[in-house]
């Protein structure tokens, strides 16, 4: 069977997320079975977005599909007149399945100018007409009258190598790998590591923050504050060997601390996924969707606030992991439970079985 994948083109860093997800799963949906083809189009301009009755993304009427395509799997944009079209278009011109995802539910509240929002609410409702099936990423129920399944984020374990720390045992070394944003919340952490060494603090603890972004210049009056130019490095934006170097000088990671600032409360982040794949323990202040912190003991959930991180507890936790175990021990056990529930193979199945069946 053969289908093709519709998605808009990256132009950027803050989209190189994106990217990689779309091409591992075009890969997955290819080695399950299911040839896949990645259609990448282009966004119109933003003036031509913003009048009436025009797409809000991409060039729906521009789209043919290969005679031998099956399926469709689109990558959700926002619905409008265009898009409504090309779906009526589609099943008007064959037998033809259209799968469409949502990368990130409820997205109502994501920024996006009001025109936009209120064209989506409008015809988001008309085009489950001409949509078969939907998956979506996200927390709670999807409220839209067609069938559909939740579906969780995958990554390819196969490309991401295991992590092999070379610092000092008792030492904590963290990482963080991310676009930074204000709701990554990492100047909740640079404030407990101030706060804590300003009290007499007196454990060895490095914090690499691996990115770029405004906030940058936040984090640097933090660290500049407290004096933490020893304590933290800002390694700025980083891939393939020189991101590996930071990780193996590191063993742990810091997810989101501050997602809750964009209304989210449970975390299908890529990047949590990315870090278990390494093997590392995780820090987090909101619940991640494939690790129940109450059952995997390789996570330390913080609270769900803009208080400061406490240290004490970092310490704690991290002394709780790592004492009376080997190293190497630890990595393989994270990465191995993290590969039975959010490898890309699994996580695509539900997909895989809809096309086949």
């Amino acid at each position: 069977m053969q289908i093709e994948y519709i998605t808009f083109k990256t132009k950027n860093n803050k989209q190189l997320g994106v990217k990689k997800k779309v091409e591992t799963q075009v890969r997955a949906l290819t080695k399950l079975g299911v040839k896949t083809i990645l259609k990448e189009y282009d966004f119109v301009s933003r003036v031509k977005r913003l009048l009436p009755f025009q797409t809000s993304s991409i060039d729906w009427n521009s789209i043919k599909l290969d005679e031998h395509t099956e399926g469709v799997y689109i990558r959700y944009l926002l619905s409008d007149f265009k898009f409504l079209n090309f779906l009526k278009r589609l099943k008007s011109e064959r037998k033809i399945k259209i799968v469409v995802e949502i990368p990130t539910w409820p997205y109502d509240k994501e920024k996006m100018f009001p025109l936009l929002r209120l064209r989506d609410i409008i015809y988001r409702k008309y085009i489950c007409q001409y949509i078969d099936y939907v998956t979506y990423i996200g927390d709670g129920e999807l409220d839209w009258d067609v069938p559909s399944i939740k579906i969780i984020n995958g990554i390819d374990f196969s490309q991401i190598q295991i992590n092999e720390y070379i610092g000092v045992k008792d030492e904590i070394n963290m990482i963080a790998v991310a676009n930074l944003a204000d709701w990554h919340g990492y100047d909740r952490m640079l404030n407990g590591l101030g706060k804590y060494y300003e009290n007499g603090g007196e454990r060895k603890i490095h914090f690499y923050i691996v990115g770029d972004g405004q906030v940058v210049k936040d984090y640097e009056k933090i660290i500049q504050r407290y004096n933490l130019q020893e304590k933290v490095t800002l390694c700025g934006t980083l891939f393939g060997d020189e991101l590996d170097k930071v990780y193996r000088q590191c063993n742990i990671a810091v997810e989101c601390l501050g997602i809750h600032r964009k209304k989210i409360f449970l975390s299908s982040s890529l990047k949590s996924r990315e870090y278990a794949a390494k093997g590392l323990p995780m820090i987090t202040s909101t619940s991640i969707d494939v690790f129940n912190e109450n059952e995997y003991p390789y996570i330390f959930k913080c609270k769900e606030d803009e208080t400061d991180i406490d240290i004490c507890q970092i310490i704690e936790f991290f002394d709780t992991v790592y004492n009376n175990k080997q190293d190497k021990n630890i990595i393989r056990e994270i990465r191995e439970y993290a590969e039975k529930v959010c490898d890309i193979s699994q996580t695509m199945k539900p997909i895989v079985e809809y096309f086949k069946k």
